[in-house]
Parts: structure tokens; C-alpha cells; sequence
């Protein structure tokens, strides 16, 4: 239901490849795949622990994305919230 080109890892690690199905979840991917339905594209701390599961890429592929941090006015000068910005940062 959720169709974000931004997330459409595969079409840029595997181009010309044929999707099958479509999940917004990491863990719809983790099952699907281990089910046999085909390829995804898994972090390695989901993928690398799975005996089921065979990398068909020769090394890491990195994806690199933006993403929105929304803070409101009043709670951006608490030390606990500067010190979260800073470490997502």
C-alpha cells in the first residue's frame, strides 16, 4: 500500500529485475524471502543471522538516504533532545 521510490532498493542493486510482491516492512521482506518467494534487499543484522538465507551479492552494497528529524519549538532546547539530535546526527 505504501509505494515510496525512495525504498526501492532493488531497483538499484539489481536493475531490470521483476517484482513479485511489495511490503513495507522489514520483517514481511525477512519472511518472504526466507520463504522462498525471491530476493530482498536485508540490513545485515537481519539477513547474515538467517542460516536460510544465502547473500547473491559479491560485497555490501550501501544505500545512502535522507531522512526528516521534526522537533517541536518548544522541546528543542532540553538537553535530552539536543543530545538525541546529536547522536542521530
Amino acid at each position: 500500500m505504501l509505494d515510496v521510490p525512495a525504498l526501492r532498493i532493488l531497483d538499484e542493486v539489481l536493475p531490470g529485475h521483476r517484482t513479485r510482491i511489495q511490503t513495507n516492512n522489514i520483517t514481511g521482506q525477512w519472511t518472504a524471502t526466507a520463504a522462498g518467494l525471491g530476493v530482498s534487499a536485508l540490513p545485515l543484522y537481519v539477513g547474515d543471522p538467517d542460516p536460510t538465507l544465502v547473500r547473491i551479492l559479491p560485497e555490501e552494497v550501501t544505500v545512502l538516504r535522507k531522512y526528516w528529524l521534526i522537533v517541536p519549538r518548544e522541546l528543542q532546547r532540553r538537553a535530552r533532545v539536543r543530545t538525541t539530535i546529536a547522536t542521530l546526527r
